[in-house]
């Protein structure tokens, strides 16, 4: 299926050289099929310098945005723009890429600094973003994890309401830099990874238990877990809200929007720019805005490393995802990126008293 930027390139073709349009089309093709290819393997040192430092934002870049992959037509960077998408829902079948598309997510806003700093949920693949333990600010591989990590998250977005009130400002990014300056790392903006959100957010059934019996101790588990799910939810549903405000970003990945996923979250899924990979079912288009005319060719099956970058406003692009992460990658973090002290990272037991005692200075 010739897609539409094919189409729009292959009629500039056209009229340009006066040529049909099957010719044309045909040139269209060949075209774009030698960009990506220079794109992606960037077979020159200068090339792959100019790849790297568009990918990546300089030092100061406060804000701006990650990249996400490569324009399928041209092989532009399509980039998650923060200014305009505070949010991300990333919705994949199983297989089709969700956790290599969050840890190269995770590898950009490490490579961002300090434009960025990085908090990870991931329950069901613990060992994927290991790279990022000495550099992100908490990693949450357990329940009781997940729920003290978002605990101090919520620490962390009212002390930032807090700073805002107090400058006499109406969001984060209206702060003077010499308070960022002060600040450093806590002023940056945050991005919360979350592997696999409808599972971990989803509260599950309970058998009854009849009278005068009590809950089985595997029941009794499940009850408390819910209860942590039910936290979980009114805090990421509050980060939502807030995020703009703070500077705090929810980039999460599931398989899909389903019914029973939690109703505090109907506004991520509304507000988030989406990007979709893999085949999405017909029941859950509207739910991701995918009825609109323009929209309609991403309910067609993607292949795996390919997806349909959807923003709150603006074009959508068909993208080519970044491959995974290889040993070269992992070895820049380790040989160019400090370690976060303990100061640095955020108390897992659900305390975080050493950022809001700071409000109290005068900056």
């Amino acid at each position: 299926m010739t897609s539409q930027r094919t189409r729009k390139l292959a009629l500039s073709i056209q009229d340009e050289l006066g040529i049909k349009y099957t010719e044309a089309l045909r040139m269209a093709k060949i075209q774009i099929e030698e960009r990506l290819a220079l794109a992606v393997t960037a077979p020159s040192a200068s090339r792959a310098t100019e790849l790297t430092e568009r990918r990546f934002p300089h030092e100061g870049t406060f804000g701006s945005g990650l990249p996400l992959g490569l324009d399928e037509t041209y092989g532009n960077f399509v980039t998650w723009n923060f200014k305009d998408n505070d949010h991300l829902l990333c919705v994949a079948p199983t297989g089709n890429g969700k956790t290599v598309f969050l840890q190269n997510l995770a590898y950009s806003a490490l490579r961002s600094v300090p434009s960025a700093e990085l908090s990870i949920v991931s329950l069901k693949s613990p060992d994927a973003f290991r790279f990022a333990d000495p550099h992100a600010r908490g990693v949450a591989r357990s329940i009781e994890d997940a729920v003290a990590l978002l605990r101090a998250l919520k620490d962390m977005a009212l002390g930032r309401q807090e700073l805002v009130s107090n400058h006499g400002v109406s969001s984060f990014h209206e702060l003077p830099r010499s308070v960022q300056q002060t600040y450093g790392l806590e002023l940056r903006r945050h991005i919360l990874i979350i592997d696999e959100l409808s599972s971990l957010t989803e509260v599950l059934p309970v058998p009854e238990t009849p009278e005068p019996f009590a809950p089985s101790s595997d029941d009794q588990k499940i009850m408390g877990e819910n209860a942590w799910r039910s936290e979980m939810n009114e805090i990421l549903s509050f980060l939502v809200r807030v995020g703009h405000s703070v500077a705090i970003s929810v980039a999460g990945a599931t398989q899909r929007i389903h019914s029973t996923m939690a109703l505090e979250l109907a506004d991520y899924v509304q507000k988030s720019a989406r990007l979709i990979m893999g085949r999405v079912p017909s029941n859950e288009a509207h739910l991701l805005s995918l009825n609109q005319a323009d929209r309609r060719p991403f309910l067609a099956p993607m292949n795996v490393g390919h997806g349909a970058f959807i923003p709150s406003s603006g074009e959508s692009e068909q993208v080519m995802m970044w491959p995974p992460l290889d040993d070269e990658q992992i070895e820049w973090l380790e040989s160019s990126l400090q370690p976060l002290s303990d100061r640095q990272r955020l108390d897992l037991d659900g305390h975080s008293d050493w950022w809001i005692d700071r409000m109290s200075y005068d900056v």
